[in-house]
């Protein structure tokens, strides 16, 4: 079963203004640590060990940039942009989280919105991401921003229908 998938077909938006002390930069491998905190609280089901987390992980040939937004107290949000290969006026969004120690900032929203920038700095006119059922607080960022549901397999339809029920009584 393939995560949902969400497209935006426009990547303008505002400026992001973030909280004093937090700024968006590219990933430097200082930052190792503090990234792998973020996903492994993000994304517990991976393995985020150093044969997963390494400069390899983010030389990908399509690679836009590995980006993380560094606060006083580490590393607090992360978000990696790919060109999509199938679609390539597309950016992809291949990991994106936010350390619970930072939740509550908006982290993940203006972390995507300083990616969007970064896709257009690359040409790209689109975004899409993959997404789990159960993200449903993330999910609900997508759709904030303008991202729509879209269908890439047989039974998504359903999929949709019950992520849009359990944020409607959220």
């Amino acid at each position: 079963m393939r995560q949902l998938r969400l497209h935006r077909a426009s990547l303008e938006a505002d400026a992001p203004t973030y909280p004093a002390g937090y700024i968006f930069r590219r990933f430097a491998e200082a930052d190792a640590d503090g990234l792998r905190q973020v996903l492994e609280a993000c994304f517990e089901e991976s393995d985020w060990g150093d044969a997963n987390l390494g400069p390899q992980t983010f030389a990908h040939p399509k690679g836009i940039g590995c980006f993380v937004v560094a606060s006083p107290r580490g590393i607090a949000a992360t978000v990696t942009g790919l060109v999509w290969p199938d679609a390539p006026h597309e950016g992809y969004v291949h990991y994106i989280g936010v350390h619970p120690d930072h939740r509550g900032l908006h982290l993940g929203r203006l972390a995507l919105l300083s990616l969007f920038q970064q896709f257009r700095s690359h040409g790209l006119s689109e975004s899409i991401l993959d997404t789990d059922d159960w993200r449903l607080p993330a999910i609900r960022t997508y759709l904030n921003l303008g991202y729509v549901p879209r269908i890439v397999e047989e039974g998504q339809e359903g999929r949709w229908a019950a992520v849009m029920d359990a944020l409607s009584t959220t």
